[in-house]
């Protein structure tokens, strides 16, 4: 029975405490909404888009056309403080949606470690074609489906207010900062 009380109580408190990502000012993208507002643009040049802090840029995002930008929506830029990993003390995730037929997301995340040295995980990417039932991310030891030093890649299932419910695990990665250089690839 006392080991039904903790189980019940570690559920509630994994529930109401996690953690999730939220927006930040203190990091932007580039500034590319001159390119955006431009009228006569030379479509074959092409524009790179970098996270950048106190006017620094930490890591480079992509290389987008104008032919990208024709079809580009919206940018997010989050952080996940203290995710609960040795020496990380921010995750940084960047959302790019794009409308190509359908929508599509690419995500970057990029662990931020207590020296300040940014260490960039795979990039994920994935498409909605209808209303929102599942995507692709990243979850960190202090959020909801969490687990201890691992990095979890899953397919997030999403319930109808967009939060999820469920997953399914796709790839787990354990944390050990003595390794990091070849579990990641880094900036």
């Amino acid at each position: 029975m006392k080991t039904l009380y903790t189980l019940i109580a570690l559920f509630i408190s994994i529930s109401f405490y996690s953690q999730n990502f939220k927006e930040t000012t203190d990091y932007h993208l580039t500034d590319y909404s001159e390119v955006l507002n431009t009228t006569k643009v030379n479509y074959n040049k092409t524009f790179e888009i970098s996270l950048i802090k106190d006017d620094e840029p930490l890591a480079k995002l992509m290389t987008l056309s104008k032919n990208d930008l024709d079809v580009f929506l919206d940018t997010k830029v989050e952080i996940l403080d203290n995710p609960n990993l040795n020496n990380i003390k921010k995750v940084v995730k960047v959302t790019f949606e794009f409308l190509d037929s359908c929508l599509k997301y690419e995500t970057y995340y990029f662990l931020i470690t207590e020296e300040n040295l940014v260490i960039k995980l795979p990039q994920l990417t994935y498409r909605q074609c209808e209303y929102a039932t599942e995507k692709v991310e990243y979850i960190f030891p202090v959020q909801q489906f969490g687990k201890e030093n691992t990095i979890i890649q899953s397919l997030s299932f999403l319930d109808e207010n967009q939060v999820t419910d469920g997953i399914e695990i796709e790839k787990t990665m354990v944390w050990k900062e003595d390794n990091k250089e070849e579990l990641y690839s880094s900036n």
